[in-house]
C-alpha cells in the first residue's frame, strides 16, 4: 500500500491539526481512547452500512483484576485496535495498529527495529494477519487513519 506522508501541520485549541489531502487540517486526538471514539464517528458518519469493530479498551489502564478478566474473557494481547469486516483491494478485511499522533512506531532511519517490545508484538500480530490475507497497517493519529480507510475502501475524500 502506498500513502504519502503529510508534513503540514499547526497547533489548534484543543490540540494539533494534520494538513490533508483536501488542503484541510484535521484535528487529532491527545489519546488512543479519543482517537478510537473519533474513528468509530467516522466510519459511521462517512461509510454507514460498512461493519467495523473498535477494541474499547484501547488506552484504557485496566486494573489487574480487569486485565485478568478481560484476558478470560478473549482479549488477545497486540492485537490490533480497528477492525473493518469488508472484503476490499484483494484483502478479507483491514485492520488497523492505531498510535495516537506523534507517537514513533520504528527507531529513526531502520525501519526494522521498532521503538518497544510492545510496538515490535503489535507489527508481528499485523504480519500474522497479512499472512493470513488481511490488509493490517499501523497508523499513527486521525489524519493517516482515516487516509489507510479511505484508500481501503476505495472512495476519494470529499
Amino acid at each position: 500500500m502506498s500513502r504519502k506522508k503529510k508534513n503540514s501541520k499547526r497547533k489548534t485549541a484543543s490540540g494539533i491539526g494534520i494538513l490533508n489531502d483536501a488542503g484541510t487540517f484535521v484535528h487529532e486526538p491527545s489519546s488512543e481512547a479519543a482517537l478510537s471514539e473519533k474513528t468509530a464517528a467516522y466510519l459511521r458518519e462517512r461509510y454507514p452500512d460498512i461493519l467495523f469493530n473498535i477494541d474499547v479498551l484501547a488506552g484504557i489502564n485496566l486494573s489487574v483484576q480487569q486485565g485478568a478478566r478481560a484476558k478470560k474473557q478473549g482479549k488477545t494481547k497486540s492485537w490490533p485496535d480497528v477492525f473493518i469486516a469488508v472484503a476490499r483491494q484483494g484483502y478479507h478485511g483491514l485492520f488497523i495498529e492505531q498510535k495516537k499522533h506523534g507517537e514513533r512506531i520504528v527507531q529513526v532511519n531502520n525501519q526494522q527495529k521498532y521503538t518497544s517490545k510492545h510496538v515490535t508484538a503489535q507489527a508481528e500480530m499485523l504480519q500474522r494477519l497479512r499472512d493470513e490475507g488481511y490488509c493490517a497497517e499501523f497508523a499513527v493519529g486521525f489524519a493517516e487513519t482515516q487516509e489507510v480507510i479511505d484508500w481501503y475502501l476505495g472512495k476519494e475524500k470529499e
